[in-house]
């Protein structure tokens, strides 16, 4: 039997991905987001928004870097085909 009330989803993480996931997933869900840092995004724009590199960190984030390349072109955020963005 399925329940109408919305879900509930935990999010461990407040930066840039963790803040995009709960915020996409709250029209459809009661979203908690936890976080260790005293302040959400603490390190957000510094590590994670600051550089679009293709070959920075190990091979799981240059393999999210590569998957999230096109989104990034279609959102009209890289005009360039280069392979790092500043």
């Amino acid at each position: 039997m399925r329940s109408n009330s919305p879900g509930k989803i935990i999010v461990i993480g407040g930066g840039i991905a963790g803040l995009s996931l709960a915020a996409e997933m709250a029209d459809g869900a009661e979203v908690t987001v936890i976080e260790r840092e005293p302040h959400l995004g603490y390190h957000a724009s510094g590590r994670s928004a600051a550089l679009f590199s293709e070959t920075y960190g190990n091979r799981l984030v240059r393999a999210l870097t590569l998957a999230s390349r096109q989104a990034i072109a279609d959102g009209g955020f890289a005009a360039h085909r280069r392979g790092a963005l500043h």
